[in-house]
């Protein structure tokens, strides 16, 4: 009888479409990992057959009808908006050297990377800070950089991401590399540039630094960085995208919005305020200097 009761509640179960229910552990861990990997295989199919072809029209549209001309680079004379930083550089520089005497050192290069993230662009010190990164504002921050936000917020159309780079005199290149994607560009605010040569190279083309003057490029050409001067380089790094018709905009940010999906962006910003933090700590800790 009791065998037959088991049977029947089994039975129940499957009636019910409860099926992993009523089967063991062992079997409804075989079926979990069978789901994910169809999924997984799912996925790639859908990618190959409908996002590459997506995405790679995408790039070629944005190329032969971006507003701002095939570039790749760009001055304030096509990207009316970069004349109101050009005219307001010495307010982001104020408040990021305020912020900076309150630091330790800037979170390093070393300080920012993940399983992602694992590219070589050269040894010397690279310090960076994160006002904004992949739309997401940095909370910490905010309260320190109230007029430079105000600025770009006002000024720059779609803006991305915001972050000071800062070369230390001990770092002589960034070798060449790509950012991202041919939609988004970045737009150079230089506010420290030491004597010599400091420059960066895009698509083998040389655009040398100068203070207060903005130029913007294709996130995708290859670039690189020279610079002879062991003093420190400063440049605020913007990431926006390129102009397109309104029609293309919409399915470029779609296309954008996924393929970047799994961009560790939380954990970039964790591990840049964890070493924001540690910074303040440890310049707060410092002896007062003698006088």
């Amino acid at each position: 009888m009791a065998q037959l009761r088991h049977v029947r509640q089994s039975q129940g179960r499957l009636r019910g479409g409860r099926v992993e229910q009523a089967l063991p552990a062992c079997a409804r861990g075989s079926i979990n990992v069978s789901e994910a990997i169809l999924k997984n295989i799912m996925r790639k199919v859908f990618d190959a057959a409908v996002i590459v072809p997506l995405y790679r029209m995408t790039e070629i549209l944005n190329w032969r009808l971006g507003k701002a001309g095939p570039g790749p680079i760009w001055y304030a004379d096509r990207m009316q908006w970069m004349r109101a930083l050009e005219e307001n550089w010495p307010v982001v520089l104020d408040e990021f050297e305020r912020f900076r005497a309150r630091l330790d050192r800037l979170p390093d290069l070393e300080d920012l990377r993940t399983s992602n993230n694992v590219a070589d662009f050269g040894g010397g010190s690279w310090g960076f800070l994160y006002l904004r990164l992949n739309g997401t504002g940095n909370a910490m921050l905010a309260p320190h950089f109230p007029r430079t936000l105000a600025l770009l917020e006002t000024h720059v159309p779609e803006l991305f991401s915001v972050r000071f780079s800062l070369l230390g005199g001990d770092r002589k290149e960034i070798t060449p590399h790509r950012d991202g994607h041919c939609q988004s560009i970045i737009c150079h605010l230089p506010l420290i540039v030491p004597e010599g040569e400091c420059s960066i190279t895009i698509a083998g083309r040389r655009q040398p630094w100068t203070v207060g003057k903005c130029f913007a490029f294709d996130a995708s050409a290859l670039h690189s960085v020279q610079k002879e001067s062991k003093e420190e380089r400063l440049v605020v790094l913007i990431d926006t995208f390129r102009p397109v018709p309104f029609w293309l905009r919409g399915i470029s940010r779609a296309v954008f919005r996924y393929t970047t999906r799994k961009a560790p962006v939380a954990q970039i910003m964790r591990q840049h305020d964890q070493a924001v933090g540690k910074a303040l700590a440890a310049r707060a800790a410092a002896p007062a200097p003698a006088h």
